[in-house]
């Protein structure tokens, strides 16, 4: 995923989408995390205990059936498909039109962005699930209860092919996701719009040989029908299917900005009430999965487009700060939330036991986010806070000019 904070110098379009992407990072964690406190946020539900294995053979029953819509969870991610496609496609077509186009520099780039992360997490996930499942997966503790995402016996999906099969992207097409890191099922659509999106539009502009437009053509349509064949037609996580969300972030990138500065505040305020009202409305009326991801996509995609109109030079303050702060660990804060949400609750909230919605019990779950948010700047510090000092050491000078003009970036140049 790219990132979208900003340097000293920023325009309002920068800030807000580091806005934007922080409450989005957040929106998912929580929506997965307030599993281990609350049924839901909106409904009043009573204490429930967790179930009990009276045996070490005991065979849990199978996982709770989630209805196929999308939920609060889902609609960030259609948000980070947009923007992904913004800032990933729009960094595509910015190199094919200054005819810095380097399919090497763009693999080294989008690779390091994914993996300088994803593996500490994959490994830190790996050790979290497995000491929990071995130290606190007493019978009725959240390692062997059906709560929210977690499901049981979490360890043992770390099947040496798991882990590789979501080191390679693999995961919803021969693998699953690893443990109770349910939330890396994106990063395998992420990659593979990475990979597809330019082999369709490279071959065009750069006037390739009509072979080579057929090949690549033909091999994304093939993939496409793979991976559609292995795929529940119903799946919230369908690559192909969410491939088109993705590219409305990237045609964004091509459309012309066209609203007047008079009219900017009051269309952008509009448009984000549709999409606010919009996500709600999806939760009550069950139209159908992959409706409301489009619906979804499309009315982010108008935000989007009314955001990057804000092109003044941002001033320094708290909005600014914040913004940039979650921006800036929301990549390491969704691939971390899952497996570290659910270690620290099995570790803090014992006897485990889904609490009732009492001013307390919500400041406790605060808590109990903020440490998450706390841990989580710990991770992005040692990792992600160094990805562009890795891709140096893999660019020599030529292509570290080219990685710098072609960066993934909003007006004022923020880091890919």
């Amino acid at each position: 995923m790219p990132t979208v904070h900003q340097e000293k110098t920023s325009t309002w379009s920068s800030v807000h989408l580091d806005a934007v992407r922080g409450l989005a990072a957040l929106a998912v964690m929580m929506f997965h995390d307030k599993s281990f406190f609350f049924s839901s946020l909106s409904d009043s539900t009573a204490d429930v205990q967790a179930p009990v294995l009276n045996s070490s053979t005991a065979t849990p029953a199978p996982p709770p059936v989630f209805h196929r819509r999308a939920d609060m969870g889902n609609t960030p991610v259609m948000i980070f498909f947009v923007l992904s496609g913004y800032l990933v496609g729009g960094s595509v077509i910015k190199s094919l039109k200054r005819q810095t186009w380097s399919a090497k520099t763009y693999l080294i780039k989008r690779l390091t962005r994914l993996w300088v992360v994803l593996l500490p997490a994959l490994l830190f996930g790996l050790l979290l699930d497995n000491i929990g499942y071995r130290l606190l997966g007493a019978p009725g503790q959240i390692y062997v209860a059906h709560i929210g995402f977690v499901y049981p016996h979490v360890a043992q999906d770390f099947r040496l092919t798991t882990i590789l099969g979501n080191i390679f992207f693999l995961q919803g097409i021969f693998v699953s996701t690893p443990g109770s890191n349910g939330a890396l099922w994106s990063l395998s659509n992420e990659f593979w719009y990475y990979i597809l999106f330019p082999m369709l539009v490279v071959p065009f502009v750069l006037k390739r040989s009509a072979m080579v437009k057929i090949a690549s053509v033909g091999f994304v349509v093939a993939f496409l029908a793979f991976v559609s064949a292995r795929s529940d037609p119903a799946s919230l996580k369908h690559i192909p299917i969410l491939f088109p969300i993705w590219i409305m972030g990237a045609l964004v990138a091509l459309a012309p900005l066209r609203v007047p500065d008079r009219f900017r505040g009051v269309t952008t305020g509009m448009m984000l009430l549709l999409l606010v009202a919009g996500t709600l409305l999806l939760r009550k009326f069950d139209i159908g999965v992959h409706k409301s991801q489009y619906i979804i996509g499309i009315l982010f995609s108008g935000l989007l487009y009314l955001l990057l109109h804000y092109k003044e030079t941002s001033r320094p303050g708290w909005y600014r700060s914040v913004a940039g702060f979650f921006s800036k660990i929301s990549y390491s804060l969704y691939v971390l939330h899952m497996p570290l949400g659910t270690f620290l609750a099995a570790l803090l909230l014992r006897p485990w036991h889904m609490r009732t919605k009492t001013p307390l019990n919500v400041a406790e779950m605060v808590g109990f986010f903020s440490l998450i948010v706390l841990i989580t700047f710990g991770f992005y510090s040692v990792f992600e806070a160094n990805t562009d000092r890795i891709r140096n050491l893999l660019f020599d000078r030529r292509e570290r000019s080219i990685a710098a003009v072609n960066s993934p970036e909003l007006p004022a140049r923020p880091k890919a």
